[in-house]
């Protein structure tokens, strides 16, 4: 039997231990309960915080209790609180001047500046420019990255 394909705006009740297909792009889940995710169907872990909504690009979904309803939405914005990325916006990076980008102050988070002065790996990104680079912030500048 092929798996059901489940669809971002919609709200599901999921049959115990069937294994659900999810959309091919990165979701956004919320859910009555804890559920699991997979990339190949075989391999599980539970998804963090899904009761609370959590970002997944997992392709597979599965509830090991009974009757877990879960509705899934396209992700837009996502902040992730454990190191690394720190926001992605639009999730294509979706072009910001470097005036919009005063208030981030967590490190790791990348922007695509389209005001840039620089634009060298390794070169600390200035607003008032022509470039378009992509930036990750270390903590107290914006950093040109390769």
């Amino acid at each position: 039997m092929a798996n059901e394909l489940l669809s971002p705006g919609i709200t599901y009740t999921l049959v115990q231990n069937r294994l659900y297909a999810l959309p091919s792009t990165v979701t956004f889940i919320t859910s009555s309960a804890a559920v699991e995710v997979s990339l190949d169907g075989i391999t599980w872990g539970a998804l963090a915080n899904a009761t609370t909504g959590a970002v997944t690009g997992a392709n597979f979904i599965r509830s090991t209790l009974v009757n877990t309803i879960v509705a899934l939405k396209k992700a837009t914005i996502a902040t992730v609180s454990a190191g690394g990325l720190g926001l992605l916006d639009d999730l294509a990076f979706r072009e910001r001047l470097y005036s919009e980008l005063s208030g981030i102050t967590r490190r790791g988070t990348l922007a695509n500046i389209s005001d840039s002065t620089k634009d060298n790996p390794g070169q600390t990104v200035q607003g008032g420019g022509t470039d378009n680079v992509l930036a990750r912030y270390d903590g107290t500048k914006w950093i040109v990255v390769s």
